[in-house]
Parts: structure tokens; C-alpha cells; sequence
């Protein structure tokens, strides 16, 4: 299996319910690209997006750039130090995306 270590960044889990959203966890760790999709990891929990799972992903602006993933049913927010890392894997992604 390729992984390959994006950045380090701080991630949020968030249910979308009837319009309404509820925080389900967050961490600090690191994001990495896999052949077959997205980790998270805060190095004792992983967390694997199948890019055929993924419906959705935008570019967070601010102080810590970030990107925004949905897939059915979870939003995921993920905020990093490196900006060109987090969006270069945004347009890496964009052509495999699920409509």
C-alpha cells in the first residue's frame, strides 16, 4: 500500500442530521493520501476516506488553511500548516470525486 504524509493537521467529525450538524470528534495528527484514498491518524486511531466515498471537497481560507470533505452523512474539516500541500491534494482528488 502507497501512503504518502500530506501534512500535519487538526481534524473535526461532524453528523449531518436534518440540516443540523453534531460534532462527533476531533484530534490532532496527520493527513496522508493512500492509493486508494484519504487517512487521518492522531497515532492511535486511523481514519480511511475512500475517494469513491467522497462527494465533495472545498478549500478552507483563514489563518489555517484547511480542506472541507463530504461524504454522506459526515463532514470532515481538516486545517494544516501547509496550504499549497492541502490544495494541491484537492486538485489531485477533484477528477475521482463521486457526483
Amino acid at each position: 500500500m502507497y501512503v504518502k504524509l500530506v501534512d500535519d493537521v487538526h481534524f473535526n467529525f461532524k453528523i449531518t442530521d436534518n440540516c443540523k450538524e453534531y460534532n462527533i470528534g476531533s484530534g490532532e495528527g496527520k493527513l496522508y493520501l493512500s492509493n486508494d484514498g484519504v487517512i487521518l491518524s492522531d497515532g492511535k486511531s486511523w481514519y480511511s476516506m475512500p475517494v469513491k466515498g467522497i462527494n465533495n471537497i472545498d478549500k478552507v481560507e483563514g489563518s489555517r488553511p484547511g480542506l472541507q470533505f463530504q461524504i454522506p452523512g459526515l463532514s470532515v474539516l481538516v486545517r494544516g500548516h501547509q496550504k499549497s500541500h492541502l490544495w494541491a491534494l484537492r486538485h489531485f482528488l477533484l477528477p475521482f470525486l463521486s457526483d
